[in-house]
């Protein structure tokens, strides 16, 4: 039986300023699971967003919840947060 799999590639370039090499970033790891290096993914198998809204990011990790193996990457402005109880990785997002 194999293996259920979701990629969810996640980019902001247009959160100002603007990161003009988020796409590239996106479209470069897109490439790279398509290849047989990078597991030889389906095109179904991958999901690109491109200045999501939150709910967008959270309706697309929800419908990952069931797969046997989900990986996201996330492209654009950031930050990791540790100290006081916390240890988290926050992503930037348009609010539409």
């Amino acid at each position: 039986m194999a293996i259920s799999r979701q990629a969810i590639l996640i980019g902001s370039p247009s959160v100002k300023p603007e990161l003009p090499g988020v796409t590239t970033d996106m479209g470069n790891i897109k490439q790279f699971l398509l290849s047989n290096k990078g597991g030889a993914w389906r095109a179904d198998e991958i999901v690109t967003l491109s200045d999501p809204s939150s709910a967008a990011v959270d309706a697309q990790i929800e419908s990952a919840r069931y797969k046997d193996y989900v990986f996201i990457s996330c492209s654009g402005h950031g930050e990791h947060r540790v100290g006081k109880g916390l240890d988290e990785t926050v992503m930037y997002v348009k609010r539409k």
